[in-house]
């Protein structure tokens, strides 16, 4: 099955896919993450998904990414900006002595992210390391929220780490010391030029997002819900992004 005939059986225009600057809603993106680990059989798929993505895939993210001058910056760029790739995404950096955890928050109830999506998420920030440094970086361990695989391999293989799953929350430990090793394309007047420029494109999408009537979100978002039982005001606000009061 080809990508057009691949999304045109999901009910989605294939050419919606072609513009670089369309967002697509978590449902839409958890579907298809679902649909392609089912028909491949694969339940690894996250992880070996990333070997088709490069850092310039995330546009002029990817450019702040390669000019930052350590792996520190990398992840700091990722927790600013972690909403410019998905909305549900929201990401943490915390030092601990000599480990630094870069924590995952990928949404909960139904407007988390697919375990194929965040499984992708963790390794395109391992494979970006590894892009700036050298194929010898690994991470120290990894917990993940997601149930074991049946086949934990691809994942052994490309982390090269211990992982613990069904965590509390979706982490990377990495050694202090290696983010702050200098990196040979550090570029600090390309990374502030190009800082605008995602932040620009992010306040663009937020706006977007917010002139839609929230009625019509609300409503869209409970058609979806209705075939796997009433839908719950809590699951309705995490997916929208506000408070209950406000919903």
């Amino acid at each position: 099955m080809c990508p057009r005939e691949f999304l045109a059986a999901e009910g989605l225009d294939p050419d919606e896919f072609l513009d670089p600057n369309a967002r697509h809603s978590t449902d839409v993106t958890n579907t298809l993450w679902r649909r392609a680990a089912e028909l491949t059989g694969n339940p690894c798929i996250g992880i070996e998904a990333v070997q088709y993505v490069n850092t310039t895939t995330f546009q002029a993210l990817g450019y702040s990414v390669l000019a930052s001058s350590t792996l520190r910056e990398v992840f700091e760029r990722y927790v600013r900006f972690s909403r410019f790739v998905n909305r549900s995404a929201n990401i943490r950096l915390k030092d601990e002595g000599e480990r630094t955890y870069l924590i995952y928050d990928m949404g909960r109830g139904s407007a988390r992210l697919a375990d194929e999506a965040i499984d992708a998420a963790i390794a395109q920030a391992v494979k970006t390391s590894r892009d700036l440094l050298g194929s010898w970086v690994s991470p120290l361990a990894l917990e993940m929220r997601r149930p074991e695989p049946c086949s934990k391999q691809a994942f052994e293989k490309f982390f090269r780490a211990p992982i613990r799953f069904s965590a509390d929350m979706d982490v990377v430990i990495f050694e202090s010391a290696l983010l702050e090793i200098p990196l040979p394309s550090a570029n600090e007047v390309l990374a502030k030029q190009t800082d605008e420029v995602v932040q620009k494109a992010l306040d663009n999408v937020e706006r977007q997002y917010q002139l839609k009537p929230a009625s019509d979100r609300v409503r869209k978002w409970v058609i979806k819900q209705l075939p796997t039982g009433e839908p719950a005001q809590i699951s309705a606000s995490q997916h929208l992004g506000m408070s209950l009061r406000s919903l």
